[in-house]
């Protein structure tokens, strides 16, 4: 089992798309230092095997206040950047898990991914 922990406050990444002025939308600059943070941190904890086969994950996001965004809206967010680190693609979680704790000490999210059997 891999257990990622991140001293981080977790974003949406739809909350975050901006529109050019041809009505098309693009990533913006501070989800991309999200996803690029989520990326290094979890490089520096994780550097096994890229997990093979369906994955089963659990997250879980700690908020210091209520003031946050939807949580099926954050494990997007999380999927897309582990891709290539904890798994080859996040076409491959097929059993997902979270929570949403409020009012916790410090803004952060923790993750757990294995091979389902």
């Amino acid at each position: 089992m891999i257990r990622l922990k991140f001293e981080l406050r977790a974003i949406s990444k739809d909350n975050k798309k901006i529109f050019n002025k041809m009505g098309r939308p693009f990533t913006s600059a501070k989800y991309k230092q999200f996803e690029r943070m989520i990326q290094l941190l979890a490089m520096n904890q994780y550097r096994g095997k890229l997990l093979e086969g369906d994955v089963a994950m659990t997250m879980t996001f700690y908020f210091k206040n209520k003031v946050h965004c939807d949580l099926s809206n954050l494990a997007k967010s999380v999927a897309d950047s582990l891709q290539s680190i904890v798994y080859k693609n996040d076409k491959q979680i097929k059993h997902l898990t979270m929570a949403l704790i409020e009012n916790y000490e410090k803004d952060c999210f923790e993750i757990t991914a294995e091979v389902m059997e």
